[in-house]
């Protein structure tokens, strides 16, 4: 029995839609009991509740919305709708649980809907309504695109009603989210490959910028899941010069394991990245190139790579112990001082360079980071407390209670108070703390005895 149910499934699973039609309507006619049993056995496609009593619930949120607060205590209507709305989301995953599609469609599409119409009612700086928008469409796409079993009956329904919404500029205007591409999707999966091919041909010539660039993904990937692969690769090679393209050919090349045509590609690249001063784009490409080089264990290319990355990347920290750890011995020192000479003119907070203080801190170069640090303010002499206080307690505490002077006589307001109370109060941490901090408060009473609000502050510390 069990080796007839293996051979039926693979029968099964071989034929077409519209062979399994043909085959189930030519038994219907031989076996009146078929029919029966399995109408019987038919999944029932349950519709739950209709379009507009999801629209009217999403839309009594918005009306009455319950009492939130935001982080400064001040009530936020945004907030609040967005709060319900979030209760909506997690309905809609235990629908999704429970493969009732047509639920979470409905109620994701009232979602879209509703802050489409009434979004210009309220002041969404912070763009938390913007979000619950975006999340539904987002979760639309997903489940057009991952859930199989999703009726076509609901798909068809639900690009009826996004090719309403679409009309609305509000969602292009605000930024809401990009419903055409919902829609575009829904289009491609309710027609045939062709008719998806042509849908999307006419969407690449009428767009230009990043949605051309958007489109023509879609059709290589379309092209790829339809197995077209001499389509695929000639739009691939008709389009290679933007980004996109190049990193969804080289993704190609990365599962094929072809490292030697990815390396090609990515100095192709960088040379187009470099014309075209696309910074971004260069850097993008030499980290990939740095990862490969990682992989295959090449030293010279990986030392060169990353030393270039450590320079021009967004981020120094990242490439700083790669070359550490592929330098030999001999050219490590070479190496630190040429990196640590390239950031003697990287200024950042408090007027030193933060890249700087992290390599000291990493290699614990503790003397480093002090000459370094004790030149600054205070604030960035306190950022780095916790590494320099173990080294140069007495230090530390000297060189506090010099710049606590300087400190207090630039300004007069009361935050400036505050700090200068939180100061007096870490000094007293430190051996001999007590007496640096009493003698300071004692010269502040002095000097400043007529601010009496900075007095009272001060003398709680």
């Amino acid at each position: 029995m069990k080796n007839k149910q293996k051979v039926f499934e693979e029968f099964i699973k071989n034929l077409s839609g519209d062979e399994l039609k043909n085959y189930l309507l030519t038994y219907a006619q031989k076996d009146e009991n078929f029919v029966e049993n399995f109408t019987i056995n038919l999944p029932k496609d349950v519709d739950g509740k209709p379009y507009k009593e999801y629209l009217k619930k999403i839309r009594e949120y918005f009306t009455n919305p319950f009492r939130c607060y935001n982080k400064k205590g001040y009530y936020s209507e945004e907030m609040s709708i967005a709060g319900m709305l979030d209760k909506c989301h997690v309905e809609i995953e235990k629908f999704l649980d429970e493969n009732k599609f047509t639920e979470a469609v409905r109620e994701l599409l009232a979602i879209i809907e509703t802050i489409g119409v009434l979004y210009e009612n309220y002041d969404d700086l912070e763009g938390i309504i913007t979000n619950e928008c975006q999340k539904s469409i987002n979760l639309l796409v997903d489940i057009f695109k991952n859930e199989e079993s999703c009726p076509t009956k609901i798909k068809v329904e639900a690009r009826k009603k996004i090719e309403l919404l679409v009309k609305n500029s509000n969602f292009e205007d605000f930024d809401l989210g990009d419903l055409n591409s919902v829609l575009l999707l829904l289009s491609i999966q309710l027609s045939s490959v062709e008719e998806g091919l042509e849908l999307l041909n006419k969407k690449i010539e009428d767009s230009e910028g990043w949605k051309k660039t958007a489109y023509i993904l879609s059709k290589i990937e379309l092209l790829n899941e339809t197995e077209k692969f001499s389509d695929l690769d000639k739009v691939i090679e008709e389009n290679i010069a933007l980004p996109e393209i190049r990193k969804y050919k080289i993704g190609l090349l990365l599962d094929k394991g072809n490292i030697s045509n990815v390396i090609e590609l990515l100095n192709d690249g960088l040379k187009l990245a470099e014309n075209e001063q696309s910074r971004k784009t260069e850097i993008e490409w030499k980290d990939l190139l740095l990862d490969i080089y990682i992989e295959r264990n090449d030293v010279s290319n990986i030392v060169k790579v990353a030393e270039d990355l450590f320079y021009n990347g967004f981020d120094p920290r990242r490439y700083f112990p790669v070359l550490k750890r592929y330098s030999s011995p001999k050219e490590w020192d070479e190496t630190f001082n040429r990196l640590i000479a390239s950031l003697n003119e990287s200024v950042s907070y408090g007027g030193i360079s933060n890249i700087k203080a992290w390599i000291f801190i990493h290699e614990k170069m503790w003397s480093s980071l002090w000459d370094l640090v004790s030149r600054s303010d205070i604030e960035t002499i306190l950022k780095y407390e916790k590494e320099l206080k173990p080294h140069f307690a007495n230090k530390m505490l000297s060189t506090l209670a010099i710049k606590l002077k300087e400190y207090v006589s630039k300004s007069t307001e009361t935050k400036h108070y505050l700090f200068v109370a939180k100061v007096l109060t870490d000094i007293r941490l430190y051996p001999k703390g007590d007496k640096i901090a009493d003698d300071l408060i004692f010269e502040f009473h002095l000097k400043y005895d007529n601010q009496k609000d900075f007095l009272d502050i001060i003398k709680k510390a």
